[in-house]
């Protein structure tokens, strides 16, 4: 199996690695904000837990796209050594 973090060779399969990129980090507030929602309607408490479950899913979501990137780099960076 392919690793996820391993940036592809191919030009296009690069594009589409970091054009979905851009998904990671609305996909993980729209999470957050679902989970803290879930928590709202259980507790009764108003708004509060879905507004701060969609600020930490993005911070989520930006903190793994700057490892999948600082991770890409580094491998092609080894490819680029010789």
């Amino acid at each position: 199996m392919r690793d996820p973090t391993k940036k592809p060779e191919n030009p296009w399969a690069q594009a589409v690695f970091y054009a979905s990129l851009g998904f990671i980090i609305p996909g993980n507030a729209v999470a957050g904000y679902l989970i803290g929602r879930f928590l709202d309607d259980a507790l009764h408490a108003g708004e509060g837990f879905a507004v701060a479950g969609a600020f930490v899913g993005a911070a989520a979501g930006i903190f793994e796209v700057l490892q999948l990137v600082k991770r890409a780099g580094k491998n092609g960076d080894k490819k680029n050594t010789h």
